[in-house]
């Protein structure tokens, strides 16, 4: 989304192994995201997050409500659902 110091970028979502019976917690992108004005994001941060060699920063996401597991994005919740939540995140974040 506008608002964002990066047009595009490469996100990480950890699953657990209790997926999809448990929803993914929030999501990583590489480490210095920031505003487009420079500013430090609400809700991100940077820390010991290290995956595939790699510093990562880490949005803080929860699901709101009930986490309803199903393969048809229409009967349910699974990755897809929660993917367009990143972006809803995301948008609020700009």
């Amino acid at each position: 989304p506008s608002g964002l110091d990066k047009e595009e970028t490469e996100l990480l979502v950890n699953l657990r192994s209790c997926y999809p019976s448990i929803p993914p917690d929030n999501f990583f992108v590489p480490i210095g995201f920031k505003l487009a004005s420079g500013q430090k994001i609400d809700a991100y941060t940077e820390g010991d997050y290290k995956f595939f060699d790699r510093q990562w920063g880490q949005f803080s996401y929860h699901l709101d409500g009930e986490w309803k597991p199903s393969a048809n994005i229409l009967d349910g919740d699974n990755l897809m659902s929660f993917m367009l939540n990143v972006v809803k995140r995301l948008k609020e974040a700009s």
